[in-house]
């Protein structure tokens, strides 16, 4: 019989995760749960900062675009015969029809209703048998633009319009990722698309910590990258940056499944024996390696269900490389393996738990998950009384 959960969060529930580090609690049931604490999330948290939604590297061509949906707004990404690239609704300006789906390399983009088309830019083409319509402004008709940034060639879009420039929430981190130049990177293979089925939290928490290397990855990353060898680097209320520590094995190729890859040239030796989790919050995860990026973007769909892409960054030349071909094939099963066998099953056993009769705040280890204890400050504070009773 299924049960009814709580849909809020009580004060005292608020109260224990707001608690300093070394006494805090996770966070209630209701917030990997509640129907009711989803929405608010998507306004306060999705809607109003800055969400991620592409990689340059996803639009290589002048023609191509990408069909992106950020809750019930449904975007189109293109690239211009100018390389611009731009980010607009794909919802048709006469009558709401979607002018786009999928991927793909287009010249023009045509309303499959009533034939209205629109340029790579937006503006519109063509809408027939419209002459005798009075003040209809053909000039300024087109596809509704998105507030778009593009740092270090990840694309966001800003549904509100009103957050703060997100180059300038993110100087720090682009200081700490200067020397990946991810810009320049390119995908290593399509896109890895999975139906998650549990709250995007759970995910998006295993980037906050690497305490679970002791369970989840005792024979992946654990043997290498001890957690107690973990600890963070940056916490900023709009990040976080994980370091794992130093590599426990002696090794001169990099350990990470890509025995047979070149690290990437411009990275220091500390850097590339010292890989990093990067949660950009709330929905880019970053896995910084020595050979390559792991790129992970996520979007909830329900309150325990998302949305999950995952794709490896590499250089262009690393890529390209004919003799490459089988250890990029190796690299990347390793990667799918370790999420599929290691993270899927626990996080699919974690949301049964919570969403038990038995699940209560459990504690946090300290310093251990302190990037998750920030990310959980950042959470109350965006939500606030929205979600108590």
């Amino acid at each position: 019989m299924p049960l009814t959960h709580n849909q809020f969060v009580t004060t005292e529930q608020l109260a224990k995760l707001r608690l300093p580090l070394e006494e805090a609690c996770n966070l209630p049931q209701a917030a990997y749960v509640s129907e009711h604490i989803f929405r608010q999330e998507a306004e306060q948290l999705f809607l109003t900062h800055w969400v991620n939604v592409a990689h340059v590297s996803q639009l290589p061509k002048p023609g191509d675009y990408l069909c992106v949906d950020i809750f019930d707004y449904p975007l189109l990404l293109t690239r211009d015969n100018n390389n611009d690239i731009h980010l607009m609704s794909r919802a048709c300006m006469h009558k709401g029809t979607l002018v786009a789906e999928g991927s793909g390399n287009t010249k023009l983009f045509v309303c499959p209703f009533h034939a209205w088309s629109y340029g790579l830019d937006g503006r519109l083409k063509a809408a027939p048998l419209m002459d005798k319509v009075k003040n209809f402004d053909r000039k300024n008709c087109r596809l509704r633009e998105m507030r778009t940034e593009i740092w270090e060639g990840f694309i966001f879009v800003n549904i509100s319009g009103d957050a703060e420039p997100l180059h300038t929430q993110l100087t720090g981190l682009q200081k700490i990722l200067a020397n990946w130049h991810m810009a320049d990177l390119v995908p290593a293979h399509e896109a890895f698309y999975y139906d998650q089925r549990q709250n995007w939290k759970i995910n998006s928490e295993s980037f906050l910590e690497a305490y679970h290397h002791l369970g989840a990855h005792i024979k992946t990353f654990q043997p290498t990258y001890p957690a107690a060898n973990s600890y963070p680097i940056e916490s900023t209320g709009k990040y976080s940056v994980l370091s794992f520590g130093p590599a426990q094995a002696a090794s001169a190729t990099n350990i990470d499944g890509g025995m047979e890859l070149p690290f990437i040239q411009t990275l220091s030796e500390a850097e590339r024996l010292e890989p990093m989790v990067v949660f950009v919050w709330p929905n880019l995860l970053l896995g910084i390696g020595a050979d390559q990026v792991a790129y992970y973007r996520l979007m909830p769909t329900s309150a325990e269900s998302h949305d999950l892409w995952l794709n490896d960054l590499m250089p262009r030349n690393t890529v390209e490389d004919a003799k490459l071909e089988q250890a990029i094939r190796d690299r990347v099963q390793w990667a799918r393996s370790v999420h599929e066998s290691d993270d899927m099953p626990v996080f699919e056993r974690c949301q049964s738990g919570i969403r038990s009769p038995f699940y209560e705040q459990g504690r946090l280890s300290v310093p251990y998950e302190r990037c998750l204890w920030e990310f959980n400050q950042w959470w109350a504070e965006r939500l606030g009384e929205r979600i108590l009773k």
